[in-house]
């Protein structure tokens, strides 16, 4: 790698940091209030959701288009960009994960519960004051950090980010393990709540996936009991063949079947 593009690339990862931090923030106020509680969201543990850093750079990818473009236009674009992050980034968690974090099924105009048609406006109006407004900010303020300072803060993030990638990662795949297990075993409740203690924070953060969870305990617990109602129904039928094979003939009956051969 060229020594030149250490700093360009540093400025574009720092930029995928603090709007990812940013982003982050606006999930914290908007959770804290509708929750009535203080919530750490997103799917990290540390402050950091990489669904708005990822937003936040294709936007920039598209900027010099953009600019040639009515504000109309660049609207539905950014519109249409935030939808697709946002759908693709559901349809990965519940293909890989097995789980929805988010669910837009009570929002009018929704597509599968990934994506909502009021949500998308609203995305599209923040992308539009992403680019005319913060970016233009935000990119003087790092432009003038000096080239080591950046590379240097650059580095300490990409380690505190894929460690934690990889935490949360080994998290839900751990709870994904749960449920594998819970299928095959029948916990009792203080044994399921010691069981789910890991996973209270992203639980508490996501009501959704809460429900997801329970449904799935749900239909194992159904599941469970059908196959208990079968074998208990298969162990009195044989209960009772046995006690009619075993069962002493009638002295009585025996007499009238002899007289019978001998008429």
């Amino acid at each position: 790698m060229n020594v030149k593009t250490l700093p360009y690339l540093s400025t574009i990862i720092l930029f995928f940091a603090l709007y990812s931090f940013l982003g982050w923030v606006l999930e914290f106020i908007y959770r804290s209030l509708t929750q009535k509680k203080l919530v750490n969201p997103g799917f990290l543990s540390g402050p950091f959701l990489p669904i708005y850093g990822t937003f936040a750079l294709l936007v920039l990818l598209c900027r010099s288009i953009l600019a040639e473009l009515p504000l109309v236009w660049q609207f539905l674009i950014l519109t249409l960009l935030s939808t697709g992050i946002e759908y693709g980034a559901g349809y990965l968690l519940e293909s890989v994960f097995h789980l929805q974090l988010w669910s837009y099924r009570h929002t009018p105009l929704n597509y599968k519960g990934r994506i909502a048609l009021p949500f998308a406006l609203l995305w599209g109006m923040l992308g539009l004051f992403f680019l005319h407004y913060i970016h233009p900010y935000f990119e003087t303020l790092i432009a003038g950090i000096p080239p080591t300072p950046r590379i240097l803060c650059t580095l300490l993030f990409l380690i505190y980010f894929f460690g934690d990638i990889s935490k949360s990662s080994l998290l839900l795949l751990r709870l994904e393990r749960f449920l594998q297990e819970y299928r095959e075993k029948e916990l009792n409740k203080s044994d399921l709540l010691a069981a789910l203690r890991p996973f209270r924070r992203l639980l508490a953060t996501y009501p959704k996936m809460h429900h997801t969870l329970s449904e799935a305990m749900a239909q194992i617990r159904l599941k469970q009991e059908y196959v208990a109602l079968l074998l208990s129904r298969q162990r009195q039928r044989l209960y009772h063949r046995l006690r009619t094979d075993q069962e002493p003939t009638a002295p009585g009956a025996n007499h009238e079947q002899h007289e019978g051969e001998n008429k």
